[in-house]
């Protein structure tokens, strides 16, 4: 899976088989656990991929102002990112509306 955060908040990535280009944006060239340097997810520096096999590449934001996110608090949002119509350029959006910014952006 991927975990992703910013200040306390976090993007989960999980799944065997997610579709090839959203594999692509998380993980580059890795395999297995592996996050390549390739991988468009380095860009957002606060992401951080956690794979769990067997989940969907999901994005789960947490309060800002809670430091249990990654201890198994409660998110405020869920987002099952094989929903989102667009591709990869409808992640990149949705990852800017939710205030996650690229390196190049800060």
């Amino acid at each position: 899976s991927l975990r992703a955060a910013r200040g306390d908040r976090h993007v989960l990535w999980m799944k065997a088989q997610p579709p090839p280009e959203l594999k692509k944006f998380i993980k580059g060239g890795g395999i297995g656990a592996e996050v390549a340097d390739s991988a468009e997810i380095r860009r957002y520096p606060e992401l951080t991929p956690v794979f769990v096999h067997g989940h969907i590449p999901t994005l789960k934001i947490y309060d800002e102002g809670s430091n249990d996110g990654h201890k198994g608090g409660e998110p405020v949002e869920t987002i099952d990112l094989t929903q989102l119509e667009g591709g990869i350029e409808a992640v990149r959006t949705l990852l800017e509306e939710k205030g996650f910014k690229a390196k190049d952006e800060l």
